[in-house]
């Protein structure tokens, strides 16, 4: 007898868990980091630095949603005493899903938004080095996927790629500068 109520007890369990992974909830808030490479040079050989997003997202449905990701990043540069490029900003957009099964979802992320990129300035005068930073302000845009797998109802493990790409403008120095870079980046996800 007890074994018939143990069996019946797992099987409800099982049922309960994987009912719970089917619901998709609707919100999800998460942190993301990981290596940012740059695709130019920026004037100098520029290092591969680091990206930390903090997202926010809504789905209206089974497929569509709205994403909301603040970000920052930073690139050294080579063979320089510079400081090092530094952007971050907030970027919004649809977010398209899509379940590949009932743990694993793909998203794309479309997103633009606001940026302030960090200009590093090097001068040289009588051998004394003095570092300076200016500030540029531009527009950013982002192309974003993700495969997310789900760790139960309420936390996903994402693994994230994203093109990020701006051209702020210095005005102290009357220059454009493109900045462009594929980050791949991992956290994780809380679903609400």
């Amino acid at each position: 007898m007890s074994i018939v109520i143990y069996t019946i007890m797992c099987v409800l369990c099982w049922q309960t868990a994987r009912a719970q992974m089917v619901n998709k909830k609707r919100g999800f808030v998460g942190i993301n980091i990981g290596p940012s490479m740059p695709l130019n040079n920026y004037d100098f050989i520029t290092k591969t630095g680091t990206r930390a997003n903090v997202d926010v997202g809504y789905y209206f449905g089974k497929y569509i949603g709205v994403n909301i990701s603040a970000f920052a990043s930073t690139n050294t540069m080579e063979n320089t005493d510079m400081n090092r490029w530094s952007y971050g900003g907030i970027m919004a957009g649809p977010l398209l899903s899509y379940n590949l099964s009932k743990i694993i979802s793909f998203d794309l992320r479309p997103m633009v938004g606001y940026s302030i990129t960090m200009l590093p300035i090097h001068s040289n005068f009588y051998f004394q080095y003095e570092d300076k930073v200016e500030k540029g302000h531009s527009i950013v845009y982002n192309a974003g996927a993700s495969v997310k797998y789900a760790l139960g109802s309420r936390l996903q493990i994402p693994l994230n790629v994203d093109y990020m790409y701006t051209n702020p403008q210095f005005d102290k120095y009357n220059i454009n500068k493109e900045v462009e870079s594929i980050s791949i980046t991992t956290g994780f996800y809380y679903r609400f």
